[in-house]
């Protein structure tokens, strides 16, 4: 069964600038994706405030830093107002792993313009890059 959010999920990245303002790459030539990246801070469970704009997350992956073994997330429709995200089935949560890829379910996050991935663990020795990829809407 297909799911039209994340057709072209799995496309590879060709490491292009699309000249967007916000650093992303592009993923496949007009691709309606985008990729943006967020920092957990050393000693920090929360990343930054991730700006979806008119777009809604699709997917993510891990560097080799990531320190933590589970992965929540805090949403919201405005800037500096989010608050953690659950579903029907409660806290929306991942189990993750470094260097890896992950696909979550957009009607999660469809409402929501800002997201703050959330660490099961302190980040410890060095910050953690998460890369966010957002299917354009």
């Amino acid at each position: 069964m297909s799911n039209k959010y994340l057709q072209g999920f799995g496309e590879v990245l060709k490491g292009l600038d699309t000249g967007d303002g916000y650093g992303s790459q592009a993923l496949v030539t007009g691709s309606s994706f985008r990729t943006a990246t967020v920092t957990i801070a050393d000693t920090e469970t929360d990343s930054a405030e991730l700006d979806c704009g008119n777009g809604v997350l699709v997917g993510f992956m891990t560097d080799a830093d990531i320190d933590g073994t589970s992965m929540t997330f805090k949403a919201g429709v405005t800037s500096g107002t989010t608050t953690a995200l659950s579903n029907m089935y409660g806290a929306v949560s991942l189990t993750v792993a470094a260097s890896e890829s992950f696909a979550v379910e957009p009607q999660d996050f469809f409402p929501y313009r800002y997201v703050v991935f959330v660490s099961g663990a302190a980040q410890s020795g060095a910050a953690t890059t998460i890369t966010a990829i957002i299917r354009m809407i």
